[in-house]
């Protein structure tokens, strides 16, 4: 009975201790006017640029976090920008420019989005006034179905 008790004890101390898993989960809907319906905006365009966002932290802590060999890249963040050929919700004036993880990061819901083709597009604003997306964000559904829950031709 002593020989089961130990393999069971390190296996529930093991699991007690391993990092969380960090995967993403996305809520799927059942129609189009339901994802457009949580979005603040969503509009037809194709990416005209994309790059990594820019380190905002200061040099001394960049030069610190070198020297003590913990520097990790500043963001994973990637900016998107958009030509906007039609906006189905929201608004937006001229091309649109969107926050995200960029796709190495799917694990945390990381996308990148497709280029040379138009594509439909759902984001949604922060407290600072920028938009962001997701991988949970991505048009779940064929461009007609959100045209057509935007009532537009």
């Amino acid at each position: 009975m002593r020989l089961f008790l130990v393999p069971l004890a390190l296996a529930t101390i093991m699991a007690m201790s391993a990092p969380a898993a960090q995967a993403c989960s996305c809520l799927r809907y059942d129609t189009a006017e339901e994802q457009m319906a949580v979005a603040d905006l969503v509009f037809e365009g194709q990416v005209i640029n994309a790059a990594p966002e820019k380190d905002k932290r200061s040099v001394w802590t960049r030069m610190k976090r070198w020297f003590a060999g913990t520097d990790a890249p500043a963001t994973q963040r990637t900016i998107t920008t958009f030509q906007v050929f039609r906006t189905l919700k929201g608004e937006i004036r001229g091309d649109a420019v969107i926050h995200h993880l960029s796709g190495e990061w799917s694990s945390r819901c990381g996308a990148d989005f497709s280029r040379g083709a138009p594509i439909i597009v759902i984001a949604y604003s922060s407290s600072d006034g920028e938009f962001s997306s997701s991988l949970c964000s991505q048009a779940q559904f064929p461009v007609q179905a959100y045209l057509e829950a935007a009532d537009t031709d």
